[in-house]
């Protein structure tokens, strides 16, 4: 389990300010109390990370929020500075956030549906053959499924070049009686002169012109197979900010915690 720099800080004065005051009005309670405060503050940040990060992340999938979890402290009732909640990310939802939070380079082989390269859409292309972002915005499970077909390739192995002939072209020809282009090929191709990126590309329907048959468009890129990307951590700043407003609770709930304690020992008569 990673934690990407997941910390909440308070003030170690203010820590030493609330045990000398328990010290003085409830002796041998102090460590207790700031286990549960503890917990509290690292609870208040994870909910309220999971419940404000779709100001930040365009839909984010609840699997994804769930993946940030915090665990209840221990205490040792002799030494406070001992006790500590901890705030972590799950490992397969890390694979997605860690890019949002501080990790800036990404490459193939930790999430995504090939371990050779990075998987990015082209939507307006993808569109066209009927392919369209689920209600996440992501690529349909399916998409790197039928496009691999189409270009008659093997799972994990675009990248070697070792498409089987006879596949690929029995699924063009399927392809192109449903549908208004030639199907579909991974690859690099030169267009104009000039050598397209490696990806899935989409073949231009033939067409008669003048008794020659011939492409009707330039292939068009549906899937970039990127070797790396670039991300900007967005959700730093909303983590900094978010922590730092849960952190600024300590005081009030160990006020709390000392009222509900001071309470308890007056009603059974201490």
């Amino acid at each position: 389990m990673a934690n990407f720099g997941l910390h909440i800080s308070i003030d170690p004065r203010i820590i030493r300010t609330w045990e000398q005051r328990f010290e003085r009005e409830i002796p041998d309670t102090f460590a207790r109390a700031n286990k549960f405060v503890l917990d509290e503050v690292a609870k208040t940040a994870v909910n309220a990370f999971r419940r404000d990060a779709h100001k930040v992340i365009d839909r984010p999938k609840a699997w994804t929020l769930r993946g940030i979890r915090y665990k209840r402290a221990t205490y040792s009732s002799g030494d406070w500075s001992n006790s500590f909640s901890e705030i972590y990310m799950l490992p397969d939802q890390s694979a997605v956030l860690k890019y949002l939070m501080g990790e800036r380079t990404r490459r193939p082989g930790d999430v995504g549906p090939s371990t050779d390269y990075i998987a990015v859409p082209r939507w307006k292309s993808l569109g066209e053959i009927g392919i369209r972002p689920d209600k996440y915005g992501n690529m349909p499970s399916s998409t790197m499924g039928r496009l691999r077909r189409e270009a008659g390739v093997v799972s994990g192995r675009e990248h070697a070049n070792t498409p089987s002939r006879k596949r690929a072209t029995t699924q063009r020809k399927r392809t192109r009686k449903k549908a208004n282009y030639g199907g579909v090929f991974f690859g690099e191709p030169v267009i104009n002169g000039n050598k397209g990126l490696p990806g899935f590309w989409m073949r231009p329907k033939r067409v008669k012109r003048a008794g020659r048959w011939v492409n009707e468009s330039a292939p068009r890129l549906l899937i970039y197979a990127a070797r790396e990307t670039t991300h900007q951590p967005i959700l730093r700043e909303f983590w900094e900010k978010n922590a730092a407003r849960a952190g600024d609770d300590y005081s009030t709930l160990m006020s709390l915690e000392l009222q509900s304690k001071l309470k308890w020992l007056r009603d059974r008569g201490r």
